[in-house]
C-alpha cells in the first residue's frame, strides 16, 4: 500500500481490493471515492465529513492490516464489528470513528476507543455499509477500512400451543419486532416420526393445524418469511396430539318395547360417527354406526343382561376407546295395585298394566295366601281379576307380577287383605197377616251365593226351622193372639254363617178397615168395608151392628165385605159397628161409622135430547132409594099427558117441529111418598151444523168443514153454503157432504160465509157464519244466495198480477231446531238474514203482506250455513324450531263444539296437523331456516270442516350460542360468540349486532367474524345488545342477548404544576367522551399525618389550599356523575415546600457586627424548625449559624 501525503486533510488513494465496500455508491470502489473526495473538500458526504487535520500529519497515522475489518455477528437489528489494532497505535491516544447507513436510513456514526463495537438499533432485513475510520486526539482522522452485511430477518417470539385436540392444535405467537413496515409472512411447518413434513403459511400470528394423528408427539417450527426471499431462523415447539374422546353421559333407558341408548358429544372434535356395539352372553355382537348421538335397541331380550359400547369415530377411521355401560331389560310390573272389593269369600282387585307392553304378548300372574292355607295363583290378560273361595275374616297376601311368553317375569306388586266376616241379613220385618205371617229380610252386601236359616218359636213349642236361599218366607201353622220370636242367619256354600237377627212378634185377628157408608136413602144405607189382609185362607165372617136412639140394637152377620141395612126411618141418625170374626171365638177390635137417613130425592140429571123423529127423556136414579117408580108428565099449550115407567127414560114420538114443551119427573117410593117433580122445556128444531172451520185460504179459494148435526143420518139433508162481499152479490152451493171449497174468489178480500142444514120438506136449521179473508199472491221466484256462517240473501220477483199502486211489504220468516222460529220484514224485493248459526239447515218463507195485515201463502226454501272458517291467523313469533299462532274464534260459533286443525309442511317435510279447542297454539320441532305453509281451519264433532285460513312462516337460523361481553371500557366494548353448533361447514352467514341505550337509541353493525368490538359508546350508560345470526337470503335468528355497563372514565394526565410550603395548582386532562353527561372530579387528598380531605369542581384544574409545609401527599382525582356513578382514582404524590421567612430586615450595622430580623414564615406553628443565617465578602469564606429565634447579631465581621 503507497500511501500520498500533502499535509491536508486528505484522504488515502488506495489499490482496488477495496472495490467490495461500497459508501456513497454501491458499484463505486473506496479508491475512486477518495480521489474525488480529496479533489472535492466540501462535500457533504462521509469523506466531506472531516475537519482540518492538527498538529499531526495524516501520513504518520498507522493503518491496520487489510482484511481485519469483519463482522462477528448479525442479528435482525443488531450487528457486531471487530478490527485489529494498527501497528504502533498502542503509545498514540486514538479512537476510532464507525460511520454506517442503508438505502432507507440516513447516515448513522458512533465513536469508540476500543478494537470491537456493536451496532444497534437497525432495521431488520437490510444492506448495511460500513466505514472504519481512525482519529487521534490531536486531530488527525483517516479512513482505515469498509464492510457491508445483512441483517437478519427476526424469529417470531413466545410461541406457545394454544390447546390440543386428538387431531388439530391451535399455535400462536408474538410477531417480531420491528416488522410492522415490511411486508411479511409466517411459515408453519410441523412433522412427527410418521408423516413428512407439511407446512403452511399465514400472515396472522396464530393458526390451527387440522389433520393429525391422535395420540401422535409432532415437531413444529415458525419463521417469518419476507416478500424477497428472506426467512429468519425458526421457533420451535414440541406437542402431542391427545387421544380421540370417547362419548360422554352414556345413558341407557331401558323402556318396553325397546331400549334407548344416549350420549353427548365430546368436546373439541366435529364431523364425527358413532360405532355402537351391543352383545349378551352366548349370542353374537350386534355393531352399529350412526352420526347421531342416540338410537333405539328394539330387539333386546326381556331378562338378559347385555354390555353396550360406544366409541367416537373421526372421518380418518380413528376411534376412540368405547364407554362401557351393562342393562338389563326387566318386564315392567304392574302399577297400583288397588283391592276394589272384599267379601267374606271373594276379593276383587285392578291393577293398571305396564307401560309400553302394547304390543308384547303378557299375562299377569296372580298370587294369594293366608298363614293357613297354601299358595294359590291364577293367570289373567286382564287388568283385573276376582279371587273367590277365600275365608271369611281372614287376612290374605297379593302378589302381582308380569309375565311375558317366553318365559321372563317381572317383580312382584304385592297388597294385603282382609275377609270380612259374614254378614248378617239385613232389614228383618214381618208382616202378621191372616192366615200367614210373611218374613222378609235383605241381603247382605258382599256376598253371593248363600242360603239363610229362618227359625221361629214360642213358649212351650219346639222350635222350627227351615233353609231357603230366597229373602222371605211365609209361615202358615201360627196361633192367633200367640207371642213368636223368629231368627234369620246367613249361611255361606262352605256352611260358614253369620250371628242371628231376631224379632219377636204376636198374631192378633185383624179388624175390618175403612168402613165405608156407601149411600144412605130414606129407608136404608149400603156399606162396605176392606178385608182384612192375611185373612183370604181363615174361614171368618163380619158381625155389623147398628141402633138409633129411638130404636134397640140390630146386628146381622155377613161373609161378605158389604150389606145393605134396610127399614130405617127417613131422617134419623144412626151408630154402626164392624167386627171379623172367626170360628173358634176369636173377634177383633170393631170399627164403627155413624150416618143419617134422608129425604125422598127427585130424579137427578133430566136431560131432553129432541132429534128430528123422537125426543128422548133421561134421567138418573137419585141416591138412597130402592124400589121407586116414576111419574113423568109432558104438556105445550094443550093437555098435560102423563106416563109412569120405572125405567130411567121415556120416548116421545108424537111431539111436533118448532113447538115449546114442559116436561117435569118426580119419585115415587113403594109407600107412595113421591119428590117434588124436576121439569125441562124444550122445542124440536133442524140441527145446525157444528164447528164451521175455514180449512185453508189461498188468494182465489178457501177450503171448509163443518161437523153434520147429530141424529141426521137417517133424515135424508143436505148443506146450503152462501158467501159473499162488499163488492159482489150472494153466491150459493148445496152439497151433502161436510166440507167444500169455494173457488173464483178474488184475491186480497173479505168474504162472510154461511151454512145451514136443509131439509127435504123445507125445513133449515139456523145458519153458522164465519168469516174469511183471501190473501194476497204469494211471492215468485224466491231464490236463497250468499250463503254465509252467519248470513243468507234472500231475493225473489213481485206478483206478475199486481198493479203499480199496491202498498205492500214481505214478512221472511226462518226457522231452525236450534234458535226456533226468528221474523223480519222488508219492502223491497230482497233481504239479508243476519244472526244465524253457524253450521245449522235453515227453513225460510216469504209472505206478501198487504197494508190491512193479510198475509199470502208462502214462498219457501231450505238452506244450510256454512262452518266459518278462524279470521286473521298471526305468526305471533318463530324460533328456529317453533312457531307461536294465534287467530280469531269465527263469529257465532259460542254455543257449537268445535275445534281447530291446524296443518303445516316444507317442501322437504310431510304435512303434520295438531287440533286444540284454543285460538292460539305452539308448532314445535320445526327445521330451522325453513319455509313452511300453515293452515287453520274450524272442526266439528261429526265431521264438518270449514275453509282453510292460510299463511306463511319461515323459521329462523340457529341463534349464535355463549355471547359473552368482555373488555368493556368507557366507549367499547368486546363481544364474542360461538357459531351454532347444528351447522355443517358451508352455511353462508353473517351476524347482526344491535346494541341500545335509552339516550342514543338503537344502533347495528355487521360481521362475519364471531367476534366483534363495539365502539363510540356513551360512558357510564347501560346498554342492551343483542346477535341475530343472518344467513344468505336475510332471514335472520332469534336474538341472543345481552347486558353491559359503560364504565365511568378517569381523568388522564394528573400533573402538579406548582407547590408552595401550604399549596399545590393541579390539572388534568378531562376524560373522552363526558361532553354530554354533567359531571365533575372529585380531588381527595392525605399526608400520613392527616385524614383524607376531598373537594369537588366541574373544571379540569382546581388549587389544594391549607396544606402543611414541607409534608409529603397522595393525592387521587375521580369522576362522579349525579347519581353516585365514580371512576377509577388517578394518583399521583407532591411534597410541600418549606417556606422561607419574610421581610428580612438589618436593624442596625457596625463596624464589626449587624443585627437582623425576620418574620417566621406562615404555617410553621407546629413544625419544629430553626433558621440558618449564613454570610460571606469576596475577602472571606462563607460563614453560617443557627437560630431558633426570629433575629440575631452577627459579630467579628471586618
Amino acid at each position: 500500500m503507497s500511501q500520498l501525503g500533502d499535509g491536508r486533510c486528505g484522504a488515502v488513494a488506495e489499490t482496488s481490493d477495496h472495490d467490495s465496500a461500497s459508501l456513497l455508491h454501491e458499484s463505486e470502489p473506496l479508491s475512486l471515492r477518495h480521489k474525488r473526495t480529496s479533489e472535492n473538500k466540501n462535500d457533504s458526504g462521509p469523506v466531506g465529513y472531516f475537519c482540518q487535520c492538527q498538529n499531526q500529519s495524516s501520513r504518520d497515522i498507522p493503518l491496520p492490516e487489510d482484511g481485519n475489518l469483519r463482522v462477528v455477528s448479525v442479528s435482525a437489528t443488531s450487528a457486531k464489528i471487530s478490527w485489529t489494532l494498527p501497528h504502533g497505535m498502542d503509545q498514540i491516544p486514538h479512537s476510532f470513528l464507525i460511520i454506517y447507513w442503508s438505502k432507507e436510513s440516513k447516515i448513522e456514526s458512533i465513536s469508540t476507543d476500543s478494537s470491537s463495537t456493536e451496532i444497534r438499533e437497525l432495521k431488520p432485513d437490510m444492506d448495511y455499509n460500513v466505514i472504519l475510520w481512525s482519529e487521534i486526539k490531536q486531530g488527525g482522522r483517516r479512513d482505515l477500512a469498509d464492510v457491508k452485511f445483512h441483517t437478519d430477518v427476526p424469529a417470531p417470539e413466545n410461541l406457545t400451543v394454544v390447546s390440543v385436540s386428538a387431531t388439530s392444535a391451535k399455535i400462536s405467537w408474538i410477531p417480531p419486532h420491528g416488522m410492522d413496515q415490511i411486508p411479511h409472512s409466517f411459515l408453519i411447518s410441523y412433522w412427527s416420526k410418521e408423516s413428512k413434513i407439511e407446512s403452511i403459511s399465514t400472515d396472522s400470528s396464530s393458526t390451527e393445524i387440522t389433520e393429525l394423528k391422535p395420540d401422535t408427539p409432532y415437531t413444529l417450527t415458525v419463521c417469518t418469511e419476507v416478500k424477497h426471499g428472506g426467512r429468519s431462523r425458526p421457533a420451535t415447539v414440541t406437542f402431542n396430539t391427545g387421544r380421540v374422546p370417547p362419548p360422554e353421559n352414556l345413558s341407557v333407558e331401558v323402556n318396553s318395547p325397546l331400549v334407548l341408548v344416549r350420549w353427548s358429544k365430546p368436546p373439541g372434535v366435529d364431523q364425527v360417527s358413532y360405532l355402537l356395539s351391543y352383545s349378551s352372553e352366548g349370542e353374537e355382537e350386534q355393531t352399529i354406526s350412526t352420526e347421531s348421538l342416540h338410537h333405539s335397541l328394539h330387539d333386546v331380550r326381556f331378562c338378559t343382561e347385555y354390555n353396550i359400547r360406544v366409541c367416537t369415530v373421526l372421518n380418518n377411521l380413528h376411534h376412540s376407546k368405547p364407554v362401557y355401560k351393562n342393562f338389563r331389560k326387566n318386564v315392567p310390573a304392574p302399577e297400583k295395585v288397588t283391592v276394589v272389593s272384599v267379601s267374606p269369600t271373594s276379593a276383587m282387585i285392578s291393577w293398571i298394566p305396564p307401560h309400553g307392553m302394547d304390543q308384547i304378548p303378557h299375562s299377569f300372574l296372580i298370587s294369594y295366601w293366608s298363614k293357613e292355607s297354601k299358595i294359590e295363583s291364577i293367570s289373567t290378560e286382564s287388568s283385573s281379576t276376582e279371587i273367590t273361595e277365600l275365608k271369611p275374616d281372614t287376612p290374605y297376601t297379593l302378589t302381582v307380577c308380569t309375565e311375558v311368553k317366553h318365559g321372563g317375569r317381572s317383580q312382584e306388586t304385592s297388597t294385603n287383605i282382609h275377609t270380612s266376616r259374614v254378614p248378617a241379613p239385613e232389614n228383618l220385618s214381618v208382616d202378621v197377616n191372616s192366615p200367614s205371617v210373611s218374613v222378609r229380610w235383605s241381603k247382605p252386601p258382599g256376598v253371593d251365593q248363600i242360603s239363610y236359616l229362618l227359625s221361629y218359636s214360642s213358649e212351650g213349642e219346639e222350635e222350627q226351622t227351615i233353609s231357603t236361599d230366597s229373602l222371605h218366607n211365609s209361615l202358615h201353622d201360627l196361633w192367633f193372639c200367640t207371642e213368636y220370636k223368629i231368627r234369620v242367619c246367613t249361611v255361606l256354600n262352605n256352611l260358614h254363617r253369620s250371628k242371628p237377627i231376631e224379632k219377636i212378634f204376636r198374631k192378633t185377628v185383624p179388624a175390618p178397615e175403612k168402613v165405608t157408608v156407601v149411600s144412605v136413602s130414606a129407608t136404608s144405607a149400603k156399606i162396605n168395608w176392606i178385608l182384612p189382609r192375611g185373612m183370604d185362607q181363615i174361614p171368618h165372617s163380619f158381625l155389623i151392628s147398628y141402633w138409633s136412639k129411638e130404636s134397640k140394637i140390630e146386628s146381622i152377620s155377613t161373609d161378605s165385605y158389604s150389606t145393605e141395612i134396610t127399614e130405617l126411618k127417613p131422617d134419623t141418625p144412626y151408630t154402626l159397628t164392624v167386627w171379623t170374626e172367626v170360628k173358634h171365638g176369636g173377634r177383633s177390635q170393631s170399627s164403627s161409622k155413624i150416618f143419617r137417613t134422608g129425604q125422598v130425592p127427585a130424579p137427578d140429571n133430566l136431560f131432553v135430547e129432541a132429534n128430528l123423529t123422537l125426543v128422548l127423556v133421561t134421567w138418573s136414579k137419585p141416591p138412597g132409594v130402592d124400589q121407586v117408580s116414576y111419574l113423568l108428565s109432558y104438556s105445550s099449550e094443550g093437555e098435560e099427558q102423563t106416563i109412569s115407567t120405572e125405567s130411567l127414560h121415556h120416548s116421545l114420538h108424537d111431539l111436533r117441529f118448532c113447538t115449546e114443551y114442559n116436561i117435569r119427573v118426580c119419585t115415587v117410593l113403594n109407600n107412595l111418598h113421591h119428590s117434588k117433580p124436576v121439569e125441562k122445556t124444550f122445542s124440536k128444531t133442524v140441527p145446525a151444523p157444528e164447528m164451521l172451520t175455514v180449512v185453508s185460504v189461498s188468494s182465489t179459494s178457501a177450503k171448509i168443514s163443518w161437523i153434520p148435526p147429530h141424529g141426521m143420518d137417517q133424515i135424508p139433508h143436505s148443506f146450503l153454503i152462501s158467501y159473499w162481499s162488499k163488492e159482489s152479490k150472494i153466491e150459493s152451493i148445496s152439497t151433502d157432504s161436510s166440507s167444500t171449497e169455494i173457488t173464483e174468489l178474488k184475491p186480497d178480500t173479505p168474504y162472510t160465509l154461511t151454512v145451514c142444514t136443509e131439509v127435504k120438506h123445507g125445513g133449515r136449521s139456523q145458519e153458522t157464519s164465519t168469516n174469511i179473508h183471501t190473501t194476497p199472491t204469494m211471492p215468485e221466484n224466491l231464490t236463497v244466495s250468499s250463503v254465509s256462517a252467519t248470513s243468507a240473501k234472500l231475493t225473489w220477483s213481485l206478483p206478475s198480477s199486481w198493479g203499480e199502486n199496491n202498498q205492500y211489504s214481505f214478512l221472511i220468516s226462518y226457522h231452525s231446531e236450534e234458535s226456533g222460529t226468528n221474523q223480519s220484514s222488508t219492502g223491497d224485493n230482497s233481504t239479508e238474514i243476519t244472526g244465524l248459526t253457524p253450521y245449522t239447515e235453515y227453513t225460510v218463507s216469504v209472505r206478501t203482506v198487504k197494508k190491512h195485515g193479510v198475509q199470502s201463502s208462502p214462498a219457501s226454501s231450505r238452506f244450510h250455513t256454512v262452518l266459518p272458517a278462524p279470521e286473521k291467523v298471526t305468526v305471533v313469533s318463530v324460533s328456529a324450531t317453533s312457531a307461536k299462532i294465534s287467530w280469531i274464534l269465527p263469529h257465532g260459533m259460542d254455543q257449537i263444539p268445535h275445534s281447530f286443525l291446524i296443518s303445516y309442511w316444507s317442501k322437504e317435510s310431510k304435512i303434520e296437523s295438531i287440533s286444540t279447542d284454543s285460538s292460539r297454539t305452539d308448532i314445535t320441532e320445526l327445521k330451522p331456516d325453513t319455509p313452511y305453509t300453515l293452515t287453520v281451519c274450524t272442526e266439528v264433532k261429526h265431521g264438518g270442516r270449514s275453509q282453510e285460513t292460510s299463511t306463511n312462516i319461515h323459521t329462523t337460523p340457529t341463534m349464535p350460542e355463549n355471547l359473552t361481553v368482555s373488555s368493556v371500557s368507557a366507549t367499547s366494548a368486546k363481544l364474542t360468540w360461538s357459531l351454532p353448533s347444528s351447522w355443517g361447514e358451508n352455511n353462508q352467514y353473517s351476524f347482526l349486532i344491535s346494541y341500545h341505550s335509552e339516550e342514543s337509541g338503537t344502533n347495528q353493525s355487521s360481521t362475519g367474524d364471531n367476534s366483534t368490538e363495539i365502539t363510540g359508546l356513551t360512558p357510564y350508560t347501560e346498554y342492551t345488545v343483542s346477535v341475530r345470526t343472518v344467513k344468505k337470503h336475510g332471514v335472520q335468528s332469534s336474538p341472543a342477548s345481552s347486558r353491559f355497563h359503560t364504565v365511568l372514565p378517569a381523568p388522564e394526565k394528573v400533573t402538579v404544576v406548582s407547590v408552595s410550603p401550604t399549596s399545590a395548582k393541579i390539572s388534568w386532562i378531562p376524560p373522552h367522551g363526558m361532553d354530554q353527561i354533567p359531571h365533575s372530579f372529585l380531588i381527595s387528598y392525605w399526608s400520613k399525618e392527616s385524614k383524607i380531605e376531598s373537594i369537588s369542581t366541574d373544571s379540569c384544574r382546581t388549587d389544594i389550599t391549607d396544606l402543611k409545609p414541607d409534608t409529603p401527599y397522595t393525592l387521587t382525582v375521580c369522576t362522579e356523575v349525579k347519581h353516585g356513578g365514580r371512576s377509577q382514582e388517578t394518583s399521583t404524590n407532591i411534597h410541600t415546600t418549606v417556606p422561607a421567612p419574610e421581610m428580612l430586615t438589618v436593624v442596625s450595622v457596625s463596624s464589626t457586627s449587624a443585627k437582623i430580623s425576620w418574620i417566621p414564615p406562615h404555617g410553621m406553628d407546629q413544625i419544629p424548625h430553626s433558621f440558618l443565617i449564613s454570610y460571606w465578602s469576596k475577602e472571606s469564606k462563607i460563614e453560617s449559624i443557627s437560630i431558633d429565634s426570629y433575629w440575631t447579631e452577627i459579630t467579628e465581621l471586618n
